[in-house]
């Protein structure tokens, strides 16, 4: 009788490991700050944006004496070998998700849900060809043995996975998912969110961003699993919903960015926002043009623009939509970091671009 994402305390339908026993907010603390030399698995499935905050995560876990091992996609395996972190690979390519045609044609959209919806259809497309993340991702933790698992919900079986190998599990999350009644998730904008009515429901924004991303066919898919290791199953995506909402969460961004929503303490006692968390590379020096652009006092500061593992459609357009809006912000200066999606100045066109020469 309670409302969407605010369910009893002791919800959880299913029995399992040490945090999903009976209930998983009766358990213990995870990490007790006296518990050293831990083995932490951390699991993603996302771009790039999803898998290198966990790099800088694992070297301050490494700092304090712990083993850390990532497992994601292969096209982020690189990039934390690079900083000497032992890394699994997924056959999961997430950039070719970002680059196909679904995810594309819903970034134009400007709908935050369309999204979630075509990396859902294109993750299935990639399983299709033979990209098993849940039992490539099991066979990692069956050889890493972990002691906790830390997971991001583009991996949406992370919780199961951690369940089936009977190891405590934090949801770490880079945007706002946990639902409130105060605060909109941040997959749609103010004014999408107005024209559908919904501004001052914001818990409503909620259930359709967690309808969007757990249906009826991705709870299949997770009992799939649990029933092929012998699991109890979902009877509902609500079910589903609530072993999300219900783990330790680690909400990583700012409160000068997003506030901590007001009920967040009362609703969910076991989340914690703790700030960005960035991995800096290590020893880096800018080029002498850069740091001479940074440092010019006499004119305004700059402002950085970037859309980092995000790939929006012609770099074209989209360059020249970041400066127009630039311009219409009365800023001046910017450095603009193309990441996938290419952008930059080299891509406005005499010909093509409208204002070529005040852009």
């Amino acid at each position: 009788s309670r409302p969407f994402g605010f369910k009893p305390r002791c919800h959880c339908p299913v029995s399992g490991p040490r945090v999903l026993r009976g209930c998983p907010l009766a358990s213990p603390p995870l990490v007790p700050p006296e518990h050293a030399d831990m083995r932490v698995g951390v699991l993603s499935h996302g771009t790039r944006g999803d898998v290198q905050p966990f790099i800088a995560l694992a070297l301050e876990l490494r700092s304090r004496g712990h083993d850390v091992a990532i497992c994601g996609p292969c096209s982020t395996a690189d990039l934390v070998r690079s900083y000497g972190i032992e890394a699994h690979s997924l056959t999961f390519d997430s950039k070719k998700m970002v680059n196909s045609d679904a995810m594309q044609a819903a970034m134009q959209t400007g709908d935050g849900n369309a999204c979630v919806i075509a990396a859902v259809e294109e993750t299935k497309r990639q399983m299709a060809e033979g990209a098993h993340s849940p039992e490539e991702a099991s066979a990692f933790l069956a050889a890493y043995r972990p002691d906790v698992v830390v997971g991001h919900p583009s991996l949406m079986s992370f919780i199961v996975l951690a369940e089936n190998h009977g190891v405590p599990v934090v949801n770490a999350l880079f945007m706002p998912f946990l639902p409130s009644r105060s605060s909109h998730p941040c997959f749609q904008t103010l004014a999408a969110i107005t024209a559908q009515g919904m501004l001052d429901r914001p818990l409503d924004v909620h259930r359709a961003l967690y309808d969007a991303f757990i249906d009826d066919a991705v709870m299949a898919d997770l009992n799939a699993l649990r029933e092929k290791w012998g699991l109890p199953l979902y009877r509902s995506p609500s079910e589903v919903h609530a072993a999300f909402q219900a783990i330790p969460t680690a909400n990583c961004w700012s409160a000068s960015v997003v506030p901590q929503p007001a009920d967040l303490d009362a609703e969910f006692p076991l989340a914690r926002q703790t700030g960005y968390i960035f991995a800096d590379e290590p020893h880096y020096e800018p080029p002498p043009e850069l740091a001479a652009f940074l440092g010019a006092s006499a004119q305004d500061r700059p402002v950085y623009v970037g859309f980092g593992s995000l790939s929006a459609g012609d770099p074209r357009a989209v360059t020249e939509k970041v400066l127009r809006a630039l311009i219409a912000a009365g800023r001046k200066r910017c450095v603009m970091l193309g990441g996938w999606s290419g952008i930059g100045p080299e891509h406005l066109d005499p010909q093509l671009t409208e204002d070529y020469a005040e852009l």
